[in-house]
């Protein structure tokens, strides 16, 4: 396919930002996706359960992890099908004696985390530029190894502003945009 003189390979699927994106727009192979990477998890979960050893809580975490990853995206869209194949993820853990919550718990609780910190953003007034000033602020903590928490409390911006703006330094020397 040719845009503006540049050619563009037609994909059948994409993966973007750790999502799979098929040329049809439905979320199967994403959910086919997630589903792989929990029963990795869970089969190595089975292995220690048969060991009498308790469930360690990094891969609890990770199976959380895996099953909410941009779930505020795609759970809306998926079908009945992939729905129940994520539920039995959730059962299977369960039964191996990992706590999870459905997974209909799971997209309602990070939807309201999501739309919380939307909420938080808009009102706290710290999606702002930041002057000159805050951005020299953000550069000299850095350059004396203060944390990016610490700075953007510090601050009053988000963590990513931290983080951009002394690599723009870093790199460039400046702060400001040209």
């Amino acid at each position: 396919m040719n845009t503006d003189g540049s050619n563009v390979e037609i994909v059948e699927s994409t993966k973007f930002l750790g999502v799979h994106l098929p040329e049809n727009l439905t979320w199967s192979l994403n959910i086919s996706s997630i589903t792989k990477k929990a029963q990795q998890c869970l089969y190595f979960l089975r292995r220690l359960r048969k060991a009498h050893l308790p469930p360690p809580i990094l891969p609890t975490f990770y199976i959380l992890s895996i099953l909410s990853s941009c779930i505020t995206a795609w759970f809306e869209n998926c079908t009945i099908s992939d729905c129940k194949t994520l539920q039995r993820i959730v059962r299977t853990a369960e039964i191996i004696r990992v706590s999870l919550s459905s997974i209909m718990d799971i997209y309602s609780t990070r939807s309201i985390h999501k739309a919380n910190s939307i909420r938080t953003e808009l009102s706290s007034g710290k999606r702002k530029d930041l002057s000159e000033f805050d951005q020299g602020q953000i550069v000299m903590a850095r350059r004396l190894d203060q944390s990016i928490s610490k700075t953007a409390a510090h601050v009053g911006c988000f963590q990513s502003a931290v983080v951009s703006i002394y690599q723009k330094w870093s790199k460039e020397g400046t702060m400001v945009n040209q």
